[in-house]
């Protein structure tokens, strides 16, 4: 955790044979329905840098991964993995370039399993009805810090809308204002009759 009491996490994850790190720092937007991560990828050899970033997910809808539909959709600022149930959607966009999506089936025609195969993604499927889905893109990491948004809204549109506002604004912003947010309900708490 960031910090005591609020539910903001820096997640670290090292390759076992030390030739990358990943480091991804974790808040919801305070405004806005989204889910905001920022990515830096460190290579720690030289040819570390030859690797590819892969985002898989598998979302859970209405609190459930049966009967979601997925789809790769055009936006102005690039490709994005969209996934929605009864009236609840996601979007995926990411300020890196995602250079290549697919969107399939778990354990059938998802992104673990093409990749799986051969290492690399092979697949680029655009749409997936009914049923458990996953969301996959190839990411090019550029200056090796990105940001991954996941946005949410009553339908597709509206998720991409949320996503794609929410990437355009600094994360350090975003990150001060959501703590500052649960500083202040914190400090506003009687914790210790609750404890009583």
């Amino acid at each position: 955790m960031l910090e005591p009491g609020v539910p903001a996490y820096q997640i670290e994850s090292r390759d076992p044979q030390g030739r990358y790190r990943l480091e991804k720092r974790i808040v919801t937007h305070p405004k806005k329905n989204a889910l905001v991560m920022q990515v830096h990828y460190r290579p720690l050899l030289v040819d570390a840098g030859k690797y590819f970033l892969y985002l898989l997910a598998n979302p859970q809808l209405g609190n459930s991964g049966w009967d979601n539909e997925a789809q790769v959709l055009a936006t102005g600022e690039g490709p994005a993995l969209v996934a929605w149930r009864e009236g609840v959607a996601l979007a995926i966009v990411t300020s890196t370039p995602m250079r290549k999506t697919s969107v399939g089936f778990v354990g059938t025609s998802d992104g673990w399993q093409d990749i799986n195969r051969d290492l690399q993604m092979d697949w680029a499927f655009t749409r997936a009805g009914s049923g458990n889905v996953a969301l996959t893109a190839q990411l090019e990491p550029g200056d090796s810090s990105f940001r991954i948004v996941l946005g949410f809204g009553r339908n597709p549109d509206e998720a991409i809308a949320t996503a794609s506002n929410v990437l355009v604004e600094p994360f350090r912003e975003i990150e001060e204002s959501y703590m500052a947010d649960w500083r202040s309900y914190l400090g506003d708490l009687d914790l210790e009759s609750l404890l009583k």
